[in-house]
């Protein structure tokens, strides 16, 4: 795309004046850039550990329902066959895949307790 006069002009008076403000913004860049690159950087951080902390309670919550359910399920089944014993009904493969996702969550969020 040809550019006329007049936008040649206007570009290279703006390439100008960035070029002469570039000694006045660079030390301003360096001094109050880098802190506010650093905080902002902080405040990411913050942000991820608080929502992992909040991924955390919210699996506890789940877990916690997902054994009252088992608990309640396993109650009913024994009480409709007329057994004593409460039944697990809950397939391995569900509770191997809580088993992982527990394992997950606390890779992510450093917790190691065994629960």
């Amino acid at each position: 795309m040809a550019m006329s006069g007049k936008n040649l002009l206007t570009g290279m008076v703006v390439g100008a004046g960035l070029v002469a403000a570039a000694p006045l913004v660079l030390p301003f860049s360096r001094r109050y850039g880098r802190p506010i690159v650093k905080s902002l950087i902080k405040g990411s951080m913050s942000s991820y550990e608080k929502s992992m902390e909040g991924v955390a309670e919210l699996t506890e919550i789940v877990e916690d329902a997902v054994a009252e359910l088992r608990f309640e399920t396993g109650k009913a089944v024994a009480e409709k066959t007329g057994g004593d014993e409460e039944v697990d009904t809950v397939s391995p493969d569900l509770s191997k895949e809580v088993t992982e996702s527990d394992s997950e969550v606390n890779s992510m969020t450093g917790s190691h307790e065994e629960g």
